[in-house]
């Protein structure tokens, strides 16, 4: 069965790493890789066999569920307990994961991006229409509660929101400060 030969997001071999190849692919790379300098041996891991590497793909695909990867393996749920608890599992798992995130490449730059891209399109305004479908020269933002919920999200992200808050020591609500008070100016602290 050919999993990762088609599979690019879950084992990219340009690294060495030869955990989950098949016997035979580890000595044609062995081989390739003989006369080549500063090839990265493979990290000490056993070889998996087909329903543990079945395993460690579920898993990670289904962000650590060990009961649904058990059942797509068809191994049973305790056998999957175990496995998770054994270092070469452990290995390509981690392994696993960090291709997962080198292929899908999402930053908080990108998630940002993201955001501004979804705020601006939630803030164009659309024509308003009579019923016979002619504009009537109104216009109308249709999702401005999404749109300030971007903003929101991306003012907080970026820190502009770092009010001051207190507790009234007299009432014990909490309440936001928008000035010092006179012993924080003092003291020379905000």
């Amino acid at each position: 069965m050919r999993l990762f030969e088609d599979n690019p997001l879950f084992c990219n071999l340009s690294n060495g790493h030869t955990g989950c190849m098949p016997e035979q692919k580890k000595k044609e790379k062995k081989k390739k890789a003989k006369g080549k300098k500063n090839v990265t041996k493979s990290a000490k891991t056993k070889e998996l066999n087909l329903s543990q590497l079945k395993f460690v793909i579920e898993y990670v695909k289904n962000g650590g569920n060990t009961k649904q990867a058990a059942e797509v393996a068809k191994i049973s749920p305790s056998q999957a307990y175990r496995l998770v608890k054994q270092d070469h599992i452990k290995d390509e798992i981690a392994f696993h994961k960090k291709q997962m995130v080198n292929e899908a490449v999402i930053t908080q730059n990108w998630v940002l991006l993201q955001q501004k891209e979804l705020y601006e399109k939630c803030v164009q305004p659309t024509p308003v229409l009579d019923k016979e479908g002619n504009e009537t020269g109104l216009l109308i933002i249709e999702q401005p509660a999404v749109a300030r919920g971007l903003l929101r999200d991306m003012g907080d992200f970026l820190g502009m929101y770092n009010h001051n808050i207190k507790v009234d020591s007299d009432t014990g609500i909490p309440f936001i400060a928008m000035f010092p008070t006179k012993e924080e100016i003092e003291n020379g602290s905000k």
